[in-house]
């Protein structure tokens, strides 16, 4: 089983201690379920690669995704991170479902690049763009 140590890599990112409020009740809903319990944020990272398929699990399952069929594998942990492995096998979901199921002002969208800025569209706007863009495209504008 291919089991990666994650013991000297350096944390990229480690959130404020009054922001990461989703992350905290992730944290919680896991720590219930697992019966452990985190003292810090680094713990909470440290078993999150130590059981990628049951962190993944349950981060499928906090942000309710939307499926036709549920996964049977989160990810097959006999392939290393480094050769791409499959996530979330047999999983049939559609992506613009997930993306667009609220209307109201939640970010739906961040994008950002190299070269450009960092922009977010919410639910509601980015319903808009993508009407007007099938509009356009069917020459119904």
């Amino acid at each position: 089983m291919f089991n990666p140590d994650f013991t000297d890599v350096p944390l990229v990112w480690e959130p404020k201690e009054e922001n990461g409020k989703q992350m905290k009740k992730l944290r919680k809903i896991i720590e219930d379920k697992y019966e452990v319990k985190f003292n810090d944020y680094r713990e909470f990272h440290k078993w999150s690669t130590d059981n990628l398929s049951e962190f993944w699990e349950e981060f499928w399952d906090y942000l309710g995704m939307i499926s036709s069929k549920r996964f049977h594998k989160v990810i097959d942990p006999n392939v290393p991170i480094s050769e791409s492995p499959k996530w979330y096998e047999g999983a049939l979901l559609n992506y613009a479902e997930n993306l667009l199921r609220y209307r109201d002002d939640r970010i739906a969208l961040i994008q950002e690049g190299e070269d450009s800025e960092c922009e977010s569209y919410t639910s509601d706007r980015y319903t808009n763009i993508l009407n007007y863009m099938l509009l356009r495209s069917a020459n119904l504008d």
